[in-house]
């Protein structure tokens, strides 16, 4: 591959500083056995936007960590997964899987010996450092002989070593898989003594799906250092202790013998690692769009709605969203995945996850009906309707950690989708410094009828594109690290908002920049 190709990978922002304290989600991305039309190079997509098997991700401010599955030997996320998960501050792992009698034999050779064991972690470590990942998750779906054990174990805490000195903030994950006492591929679904040599050797365990709350509160108590044998040396080789935020209980979201049965009942899993305060995979959330009906309903909508019962109910359950890293200047136009062409009748839609920008906050929970596949809006902008505002005519967009700066200059451009002939709208930005220096910067916005301009809801949107600034200063010397970026209704008359109705979209948010 070309220089041009790293270079074009974005990093993690500077300022990132690695997983939460608390419990963590991980979302394990398996779309129809991996590498499909997210794969394509950029320039080399001919065949249109197909929703059928372009899937579309809108969870990264509740995903704290990202795997891209697939069933090749080393598998490399996409340049397009590596874009989007880092413009959203998320790390994103690969993954080494091996599997039947290929894999039987792609272990015994690479564990033939320490030499080759050692040369296989520092390709590993070379590949991640090219591609920008943080990392690997590991999964031994095959019986490993006895006596290669020993290595297999010393082969990991290897590589987590490597890992750690190569790549700040770097994570290796182990899978629930093969025993450590006789190397049988017999999955636990708890985290025990049976696999606690892979735990300790790794930064985190991924248990298996079949679990019940019994095994997971075992699992629980087991995670931390003092009860597990073995635990002095992975703190005196880490530096950290383990904790029940390092093991990550699965969830299968087709429900293959799962926890509460997946899919739609995927939050049943989620509410038991909550009530037990354990980090939880989601496995396969993809599952909304590859299963959908192929019937006459099947379309755009169907996924949206189905992604929607799908993650709706696990919110309730997960943590709060994170805050979005960021390095100055950032940028961002909501771009979810697609990008305009121009063709010879009209233009078309292609997907392409590498166009990808910073998502708003709870991208599906708010925006989820204003998330518009016209070919007009495919790349860029926020459509707003008075739908998305709380009580106090509120709606927070971003929640940005920024690079410290003492000074902040915001410019955001926004779209009137109203006809300009039957009412006004106008903003401004407003910057607002709290105690804690941080700092909040609200569009406010006022819509005005135009005295006998017609009726809204038959009148043709304006087009034009309208930017507004602000600029802060922290007097007392302190630098600013916290965002918050709100749009707020301001001086709306209530026939105005009942006119405009509460789903149709009145404003387009086309950008925001900080720098």
């Amino acid at each position: 591959m070309s220089e041009d190709f790293y270079d074009s990978l974005p990093s993690l922002p500077s300022n990132f500083q690695w997983l939460p304290e608390r419990r963590r989600t991980l979302v394990c991305h398996d779309f129809k056995g991996g590498y499909g039309n997210d794969n394509v190079p950029i320039d080399s997509q001919n065949e249109a936007y197909d929703f059928t098997n372009d899937y579309l991700f809108f969870h990264w401010d509740r995903c704290d960590l990202f795997v891209y599955f697939s069933h090749q030997f080393i598998t490399i996320p996409p340049h397009g997964w590596i874009c989007a998960a880092h413009r959203n501050s998320t790390p994103i792992l690969g993954t080494l899987i091996t599997e039947h009698d290929e894999g039987y034999k792609n272990c015994c050779d690479f564990l033939n010996s320490k030499e080759v064991a050692d040369r296989v972690a520092d390709q590993l470590v070379t590949i991640a450092k090219c591609f920008k990942l943080q990392g690997w998750l590991i999964n031994i779906e095959n019986k490993i002989p006895v006596e290669q054990l020993p290595l297999l174990v010393e082969w990991l805490r290897t590589l987590r070593d490597k890992l750690h000195q190569s790549i700040p903030q770097s994570h290796l994950m182990w899978y629930d898989s093969v025993r450590a006492d006789n190397g049988k591929l017999d999955w636990q679904n708890e985290l025990n003594s049976v696999n606690k040599p892979f735990y300790l050797a790794c930064d985190s365990i991924y248990l298996n799906y079949t679990w019940n709350e019994e095994k997971i509160a075992i699992s629980k108590i087991n995670s931390t250092c003092e009860q597990i044998e073995g635990s002095r040396d992975h703190v005196s080789a880490t530096g950290f202790e383990k904790c029940s935020t390092d093991v990550f209980v699965g969830l299968d979201v087709f429900g293959r013998g799962c926890f509460g049965g997946g899919q739609f009942c995927s939050d049943k899993a989620v509410e038991v690692c909550k009530k037990l305060d354990m980090s939880v995979a989601i496995f396969a959330p993809g599952w909304s769009l590859e299963c959908c009906s192929s019937g006459d309903s099947y379309s755009q909508d169907s996924f949206l709605k189905r992604d929607r019962l799908l993650w709706q109910p696990m919110y309730s359950h997960l943590p709060e969203p994170n805050p979005l890293c960021v390095e100055l200047p950032f940028e961002t136009n909501f771009n979810f995945g697609l990008r305009t062409r121009s063709c010879e009748k009209s233009d078309e839609l292609f997907y392409c996850l590498s166009d990808t920008q910073a998502l708003p906050v709870n991208a599906l929970e708010r925006f989820i009906s204003n998330v518009s596949y016209d070919k007009s809006n495919a790349h860029e902008g926020l459509t707003l309707a008075m739908s998305d505002f709380d009580k106090k005519e509120e709606l927070q967009i971003l929640n940005l950690k920024c690079t410290q700066s003492e000074r902040l200059t915001f410019s955001l451009s926004y779209e009137q989708l109203l006809s300009r002939n039957t009412c006004t709208v106008s903003a401004e930005l407003f910057a607002q410094i709290h105690s804690n220096n941080d700092l909040t910067c609200t569009l406010r916005i006022r819509i005005q009828g135009v005295p006998d301009g017609g009726n809204l809801v038959d009148s043709e949107p304006s087009s034009k594109v309208t930017p507004v600034h602000a600029e802060v200063k922290n007097s007392s010397g302190f630098n600013f690290n916290h965002v918050c970026v709100l749009v707020k209704l301001v001086e709306v008359e209530d026939s105005m908002k009942e006119q405009i109705g509460l789903q149709r979209a009145f404003v387009r948010i086309k950008s925001v920049r900080v720098c």
